[in-house]
């Protein structure tokens, strides 16, 4: 099965303007997070997802130089956002990961995405006592598609606890 990361980020965040581009062991946090996610062994391929605000060109120019996919959406609806990229690329298996958390462990990822595989889940996500920073979630295509339709006042990871599932504290 086909697995894409969004790796969402943009500059204009309300607590902390400009987190994802702030220097960390002399790169940028979001370049920590992608290549870190580049370690998953389960993801196929990475598309970077931010606004069409012009402030994100930086965001852009970054990525176009290391030849990786960019998306540009809504940047005051990230589930539109979401839901037209992975149209755009016809994505069938996503793992929504934020550009702020540079700590992320690719063996985490990647057992969360075996264990939403496993379960034959629609939505999966990283939860429990692991830690903020950690964050990762998987989700089908047509879930997100019913999310969009819906137009639930949730972010995806917040999508009705009937179609989501945490994975247990015990992997990792």
């Amino acid at each position: 099965m086909k697995v894409t990361a969004i790796l969402q980020g943009r500059l204009g965040s309300t607590r902390l303007p400009g987190k994802v581009l702030l220097p960390l062991a002399g790169k940028p946090v979001i370049v920590h997070v992608y290549e870190r996610i580049k370690h998953c062994m389960s993801i196929e391929k990475i598309i970077i997802a931010t606004t069409t605000n012009k402030r994100d060109e930086a965001i852009v120019r970054l990525f176009e130089n290391l030849g990786v996919t960019i998306f540009r959406g809504s940047e005051e609806d990230p589930l539109d956002r979401f839901f037209r990229a992975a149209t755009k690329y016809n994505l069938q298996h996503i793992v929504r990961i934020m550009a702020d958390c540079p700590v992320v462990d690719p063996n985490v990822v990647d057992a969360v995405i075996t264990y939403y595989f496993k379960g034959n889940y629609d939505f999966c996500y990283l939860g429990g006592e692991f830690p903020s920073g950690l964050d990762v979630t998987v989700f089908s295509y047509p879930t997100l598609k019913k999310a969009w339709k819906n137009q639930d006042d949730y972010l995806i990871e917040n999508i009705s606890h009937h179609i989501c599932k945490s994975i247990p504290s015990f992997v990792g």
